[in-house]
């Protein structure tokens, strides 16, 4: 493999190691939405109360992190056998720069990004609009709570 994108703080890790960095994706595709979760619109449908539930759950898991730093920094250090800055400058660069969402909606900006970028890879069709690919009435039932 000649290149591949890392996601924080594995790129540091990477550096650090002797690879080198050729660029930051987020200078070249800012507000991209890297991170999707995803159903089948009829299964969806048809599960209701869990696909709510499991959204909750990201909800609170998204609150926790921006609210316990240091207690999300040891869990990163145990689970992933990294050092300390290394959890420490991911942390800061996704939750510190609030490019993770607290209540997991999703960005405009980058949805739009990811669209036009799969429009000019030809995986989606010109014209194809963002609205298609987002129903935010299971999300809105999970951040009432």
């Amino acid at each position: 493999m000649d290149a591949i994108t890392v996601p924080l703080p594995f790129n540091i890790i990477a550096a650090d190691q002797g690879a080198v960095r050729l660029a930051e994706a987020n200078d070249y595709v800012p507000h991209y939405q890297n991170t999707a979760i995803m159903a089948r619109g009829r299964w969806a449908q048809e599960n209701s109360e869990v696909v709510v539930h499991f959204l909750r759950g990201v909800i609170r898991a998204m609150r926790w992190i921006y609210g316990n730093r240091n207690d999300f920094l040891d869990y990163e250090v145990r689970k992933l056998k990294i050092k300390e800055e290394y959890a420490a400058a991911g942390w800061d660069s996704y939750a510190g720069k609030k490019v993770w969402s607290i209540d997991g909606s999703p960005s405009k900006e980058g949805l739009e990004a990811a669209v036009k970028h799969q429009v000019r890879l030809g995986f989606l069709p010109e014209g194809f609009q963002v609205d298609r690919l987002v129903a935010l009435s299971y999300l809105r039932k999970a951040q009432k709570d």
